[in-house]
């Protein structure tokens, strides 16, 4: 909202940083189980980006309700709970929401779908070669 920047942009970040995280956690180890935690990190880190600006409209609009009306405003009362509920999914599914503008939801998937390329590349195994004495080659030959 201050920046003014694309989140779709800031995805490509989002999925390097969080590969680049998970690389140095696990010491270079990587591997599927790691890859598939740091696409789901880099999905929901991009995704839930739209909660804060879901509770700026809402509360916005709620500011826009109180005005216009003369009388004493009439507050629903959400339990926390389901207050949170609600704005998660609403942050889980907001790059599908975003297909409601079919040119920019489509583009900000594609991407999204790169900074989770991104995350998955850097957290992909690496293969580990062990040489010394006591090594074996696969025939069992050396």
């Amino acid at each position: 909202m201050v920046t003014g920047l694309v989140i779709g942009l800031v995805s490509l970040a989002v999925g390097f940083i969080v590969g680049k995280a998970m690389n140095l956690g696990s010491r270079g180890v990587g591997g599927r189980r790691y890859q598939l935690v740091a696409a789901l990190l880099t999905y929901l880190a991009v995704s839930m980006s739209a909660v804060p600006i879901a509770i700026h409209q809402m509360r916005q609009q709620h500011q826009a309700q109180v005005q216009s009306q003369n009388t004493a405003a009439q507050h629903q009362h959400l339990s926390v709970a389901k207050a949170v509920g609600v704005l998660a999914l609403l942050g889980i599914a907001s790059p599908l929401l975003d297909l409601r503008d079919p040119i920019h939801g489509f583009i900000g998937l594609i991407i999204l779908f790169v900074g989770i390329r991104f995350a998955w590349r850097l957290t992909a195994g690496r293969e580990i070669i062990v040489s010394g004495p006591h090594t074996q080659s696969p025939a069992g030959v050396i």
